[in-house]
This record gives structure tokens, sequence and C-alpha cells, in this order.
């Protein structure tokens, strides 16, 4: 192995741990499976969208990075305004993992707790605002509590009717 790639080498387990990695490549291929099998029944991958048929407080970002990547600012800010915020605040925490290590962990704590505030103060203004009749904040119809609710709502009016 040479110099250069001994040092990546270091640089990344400092980030994510040997342990966190293999666990981490143990879950990939159920990952994957859950996302083709719930994309061709759902038609969605969001677990909140393939299980509750409601949008979740990332709705949106998929589908902003896309348009950040084309340089489409405003459609970016549109699909979700902190889409943003995820690639800075990785970069911060990956900055202070490499140079405070992982026993520092109080700022990642207050950091978590701000951000899921955050995130959930403008999932809150944004479902008021556009749900359930704009794109991403509409109802999965296809997924599979409403499949459910659906199955015992036409057995109930075969019954009374």
């Amino acid at each position: 192995m040479t110099f250069g790639m001994q040092r990546h080498k270091n640089l990344l387990t400092r980030v994510i741990s040997k342990s966190e990695g293999k666990k981490l490549l143990k879950i990939l291929p159920f990952f994957a499976v859950y996302m083709v099998i719930a994309q061709l029944i759902t038609r969605s991958t969001c677990i909140f969208k393939v299980s509750l048929g409601l949008p979740c407080p990332g709705c949106g970002l998929t589908r902003a990075f896309g348009a950040f990547s084309r340089l489409q600012l405003g459609e970016a800010f549109w699909w979700h305004p902190l889409f943003w915020y995820i690639p800075v605040m990785l970069s911060v925490f990956v900055f202070k993992r490499l140079k405070y290590g992982r026993e520092d962990t109080r700022w990642f704590t207050v950091f978590m707790v701000g951000s899921m505030v955050l995130l959930i103060a403008v999932f809150a203004v944004r479902a008021v605002t556009r749900f359930p009749h704009t794109e991403p904040f509409t109802l999965n119809e296809y997924s599979f509590t409403l499949r459910i609710i659906y199955f015992v709502v036409g057995l109930i009016r075969k019954g009374i009717g």
C-alpha cells in the first residue's frame, strides 16, 4: 500500500470505525432489496410514505439535490428549503470527528437536537401550506397502511350493503 493510500485509510477510520463500516456493508444488500420492492409495490422509497402514505420531514430532499446538481437553485429550495443544510453539517461533523475524535459527543447531541427542531419546524410550515395537493406533500395511496384501510372499508361496505 502506498503512503497516500495509507494516509487516506487512516483518515477514513477516524471518521468511521472498521466495525461500523462492516455493519454498514452487511445492511447495504437488505437496503437495496427494500428500495426495489418498495418502489415496485408502493411507487415510493420513503419509509414514511411506504408505510403510512404520509410525507416525512425529508420529503423532497432527493429532488432538491437533483435540482441543485442541475444548478437550479430556486427549484432546489422549493423541493426542500434545507437541502443545503445536510452537506454543510456533514462536513462539520467529519471535520469535528477528525479533529476531536469519537469522545467529543456533546456538540453532536446539541447539533442533532437543533437539527431535529429545525427540520420539524420547516416540515410543519411545508405541511400546512402544501399538504395534500402539492408534491412532494401528497398522499401515497399505494402505501401499506392505506391499502389495509381500503381493504377493511371494502369488507365493511360489502357486509353492510
